[in-house]
């Protein structure tokens, strides 16, 4: 009876997590790398080109005029922490993997990029 009940436990446990794998392959991450030169700073009302090179086009997943938070990944103790260095807004897209976007938030530098969360 004890063995039959763990394994019911088991089972249940497999499908409860079965179920949260799925939902997290169902969820996307835009990763947008912001083209700036090295050793510049762009600020509020600047602008700078994100490319992004996921498969099928930018306009599929990001809009103009939409708001997008912008993270500088920093190595830590051989993991990588994110940290949100501020906002950029989409103008327009520049070809298929390419966008325009303006900083309405803090500062930007070389490397920064812009992440947007998506469910599908």
């Amino acid at each position: 009876m004890q063995k039959l009940a763990t394994c019911m436990i088991g089972m249940a446990m497999t499908v409860m997590a079965a179920g949260t794998l799925a939902d997290a392959a169902n969820d996307l991450t835009i990763r947008s790398s912001a083209e700036i030169k090295p050793g510049s700073v762009l600020n509020i009302g600047d602008q700078a080109t994100f490319w992004y090179g996921g498969d099928g086009g930018v306009q599929n997943f990001v809009s103009a005029g939409e708001t997008i938070p912008v993270f500088r990944e920093t190595p830590v103790c051989g993991l990588t922490k994110k940290t949100e260095v501020g906002a950029v807004r989409v103008l327009a897209y520049k070809g298929e993997h390419r966008f325009m976007a303006q900083v309405v938030d803090g500062r930007l530098a070389n490397g920064d990029i812009a992440l947007k969360e998506i469910s599908r």
